[in-house]
C-alpha cells in the first residue's frame, strides 16, 4: 500500500469488531426501540464513535449477548 493509500473499509477479508445500531437490532431479531430499552438498562454494552453520539456495539458483546439470551449467533 503506498503512502497515504487507505484501506477500504468494506474489505471482507478484514473481520468486523463493530457494527451500527441498525446492524446490532438485526443481528438480536430486536427493533430499534427494544436495543435502547436494552442499553438505557445497561443489559447491552455500548460505546459511541464519535461526539455527533453514533452508537456502535462490539461483536463479542452482541453474541455474548446473544448466547445469554439463548439465541444462535
Amino acid at each position: 500500500m503506498a503512502k497515504g493509500e487507505t484501506m477500504p473499509v468494506n474489505n471482507p477479508t478484514i473481520p468486523r469488531i463493530a457494527v451500527s445500531e441498525f446492524e446490532a437490532g438485526k443481528l438480536l431479531g430486536v427493533s430499534g426501540k427494544t436495543l435502547q430499552r436494552l442499553r438505557v438498562s445497561g443489559r447491552i454494552k455500548f460505546f459511541r464513535a464519535s461526539e455527533a453520539g453514533k452508537v456502535l456495539y462490539r461483536v463479542a458483546e452482541l453474541k455474548r449477548f446473544a448466547k445469554a439470551r439463548g439465541v444462535a449467533s
